[in-house]
């Protein structure tokens, strides 16, 4: 995951390990769950299908590389 680099895919730091935890250093990501916003926001069909195409983007990368997401959700 530290060398996935791109523009769609939440940058992966480092990893740490402890008896009980792992712990993931990741890019801060602001604006809140996306479903809050698709809930709160009216979206054109234009953006709407902007933010699904930046989606797939993302996920298309990841699998190329042989990585799954197992929790995709808005």
């Amino acid at each position: 995951m530290r060398k996935i680099n791109h523009e769609n895919v939440n940058k992966l730091y480092e990893v740490f390990e402890d008896a009980q935890f792992v712990y993931l250093v990741l890019d801060e990501l602001n604006g809140g769950e996306l479903l809050d916003k698709i809930k709160s926001y009216s979206y054109t069909e234009l953006q709407a299908s902007q933010v699904f195409h930046s989606l797939l983007l993302g996920i298309k990368h990841i699998t190329g590389k042989e990585i799954i997401h197992r929790d995709l959700k808005p």
